[in-house]
């Protein structure tokens, strides 16, 4: 059986050793060919004279579709076998053109074909022209046109073409009320947000598709399709909803692991539309080795209009770091505001009781704050971008009052550019900058939660949590101005997989003029799994220039990218 199995093998070997294409003959010039070549298939050479005919015949069926198709409308192709090797004489004549296009059934003077005279004569062109001009019709409110007929009229002498096509418009549409199904889940008060036009609008494709992600994106359902209803020769239509909800009750859970901070478990539980507003209710619960939290959001979206959305926060939590011990309780309120679809803006106060121990000792504060912020997304993707930039900046101001008293004003900013080095975007760089600033009368004891640590899978992969930064008796005592850089090279190495190498750098001090005197640098390797909900993330990161308190290396589970 092994010689039998050798044996095929050889004579593969030697049937694709042996295979050639025809050859391509006659006045063609040498891009042409090289072109006609690339259709052509390869055959095993023939061993009579009636199969380098056949092959030959089939070689002369292949380069007349494919002249046809660039626009050789004349070209003369014959099978002219030489002995027993396939061959083709082509002689392609000349390449027509676009001599006149016509719009029959048109209103006078729009410019719905995307053809000109002169261009090209492809018959892939010419089709798709007709698309485009059924697609600028329903753009402009004609959803029941239909294309008569196209016809193409050939000059053979000039090697021109002439162009017709002929619509049928039918009656121009206008849009009618939103039909919503008897058991859809959000209440008839508060749907008006989520439909983007009024009775009376001119149908277009883009407004059901605007409808259709407007109800997507209060993630209450698992399919949105929206289409108007047939009626006849009327012009107006009222338009057909259709969702399929998504379970009301779910439970998500995650974990995530990093040498210095240990592993962590966060369990989520949601509630899809309590009060019938669209709104969610998530009850968070998380757990590490310094960290314990249960937090419940609110959220309704559009509840001030379209992207302008509240948000609701309750948090309970306890830490317990190197640098400080603190259990707070926060109420907080936001007003989210997205202006486009690159631009959104929040806008919100807090209401914090924190009990804390540090290098200060244990007090009891209350903070009272504000706070807004602005983003600008110009990325492709969320979770996992290849090109464009982000810039976030947020600002804080806040009250004290308690064990000490005063204000202050926090500010951080960050700014994340992405670039793809090649064409299939498997290699990609990102870069991250950023710093932060707490403006406060300089005898005043920040909250610890207020101030600025570094080292950690969040800022300096490499270093410990709250490492790098101020000591104090060899406690971290936080500093009030942080920078932070991060450069990655990321390659894809396939759909699910790809490695990222990573050098981060950190500074906090007290003042501005102190961050370049403790700067720490970091590097490592890491991998990505890529999910349909982003990428898993293992990083390896190694202190550069390590100090004696240095681990020799860190390790970080998590899910999303770095930045």
């Amino acid at each position: 059986m092994i010689r039998y199995c050798l044996t095929f093998a050889v004579l593969l070997c030697v049937s694709a050793w042996g295979a050639e294409k025809p050859r391509v003959l006659g006045p063609v010039d040498p891009t042409l060919a090289a072109e006609l070549s690339a259709v052509l298939t390869a055959s095993a050479d023939a061993e009579t004279a009636f199969e380098a005919r056949r092959q030959s015949r089939r070689a002369a069926r292949v380069a007349s579709d494919f002249l046809n198709s660039q626009g050789y409308f004349k070209a003369q192709v014959e099978p002219v076998p030489d002995g027993l090797v396939a061959a083709i004489r082509v002689d392609p004549g000349a390449r027509f053109r676009i001599a006149q296009v016509r719009l029959l059934g048109a209103p006078d003077g729009v410019d719905w074909v995307a053809l000109s005279v002169g261009d090209l004569a492809l018959p892939s062109v010419i089709h798709t022209a007709a698309d485009r001009a059924l697609a600028r019709a329903r753009d402009q409110g004609y959803a029941d046109v239909v294309l008569v007929a196209t016809r193409v009229a050939g000059d053979a002498e000039q090697a021109t073409v002439d162009v017709t096509y002929e619509l049928a418009l039918g009656p121009r549409i206008t849009l009618g009320d939103v039909k919503f199904a008897d058991d859809f889940p959000i209440h008839a008060e508060y749907r008006h947000a989520l439909v983007p036009f009024e009775t009376g609008a001119d149908y277009a494709p883009a407004t059901l598709a605007e409808l259709e992600q407007r109800m997507t994106s209060t993630r209450l359902f698992s399919l949105v399709s929206a289409s108007l209803l047939a009626d006849g020769e009327a012009e107006q239509r009222d338009v057909a909803l259709l969702t399929r909800s998504r379970p009301r009750y779910t439970l998500a859970s995650g974990v995530s692991f990093s040498t210095d901070e240990g592993p962590g478990l966060t369990l989520e539980w949601t509630m899809r539309n309590p009060t019938g507003r669209g709104d969610t209710l998530v009850l968070n619960p998380s757990v590490s080795r310094d960290r314990s939290a249960m937090a419940l959001d609110w959220s309704w979206p559009n509840a001030l209009g379209f992207d302008r959305s509240l948000a609701f926060n309750g948090l309970i939590e306890k830490e317990k770091t190197d640098g400080f011990e603190r259990q707070a309780e926060t109420l907080a309120a936001t007003l989210n505001l997205r202006v486009s679809p690159t631009l959104s803006y929040t806008l919100g106060g807090a209401l914090e009781a924190t009990s804390e121990t540090d290098i200060n000792g244990a007090r009891d504060l209350t903070i009272v704050s504000v706070n807004g912020g602005i983003r600008l997304d110009h990325t492709d993707d969320f979770l996992n971008p290849v090109r464009g930039w982000r810039f976030d900046l947020s600002a804080e101001p806040g009250v004290l009052s308690g064990d000490a008293s005063g204000q202050f004003i926090r500010v951080q900013s960050e700014m994340s550019a992405y670039l793809a080095l090649d064409a299939a975007q498997s290699w990609v760089a990102a870069a991250l900058v950023g710093g932060g600033a707490v403006f406060a009368d300089s005898q005043l004891s920040l909250p610890a939660s207020r101030r600025f640590y570094a080292g950690g899978g969040g800022s300096a992969r490499g270093y410990a949590f709250q490492s790098i930064g101020p000591r104090q008796g060899g406690t971290p005592s936080g500093g009030r101005v942080l920078a932070r850089t991060a450069f990655e090279l990321r390659k894809r190495h396939s759909e699910t997989l790809g490695y990222v190498w990573f050098v981060d750098a950190a500074s906090v001090g007290q003042t501005v003029s102190d961050l370049g005197q403790g700067t720490r640098v970091g590097t490592g390797f890491g991998l990505r799994y890529f999910t349909s909900i982003g990428p898993l993330r293992a990083d390896i990161g190694v202190p550069v220039a390590a100090r004696d308190s240095d681990d020799p290396f860190q390790l970080y589970l998590s899910i999303g990218q770095a930045f």
